[in-house]
């Protein structure tokens, strides 16, 4: 994540997940994501539902952490 945008729900729900701006989502749930932002809203608006939770696996200063996303609009 390049940036969160800190005044929409989303971006709060990232924040309270533990998403930090700089940290590289590399899977969701274990499948690999695409790289760019848009295109990565994108699949998860086709592959999963508001109230599901994502497990990101994101890469944080070298090191891969997990971290789980609940899903709002």
């Amino acid at each position: 994540m390049k940036w969160i945008n800190r005044g929409t729900t989303a971006g709060k729900a990232a924040v309270n997940a533990g998403l930090r701006n700089g940290d590289v989502v590399i899977a969701a749930n274990g499948v690999a994501v695409p790289e760019n932002n848009a295109a990565f809203n994108t699949w998860v608006k086709l592959n999963h539902e508001v109230g599901e939770a994502l497990e990101l696996s994101v890469l944080r200063g070298g090191k891969k952490i997990v971290i789980e996303l609940p899903l709002v609009e």
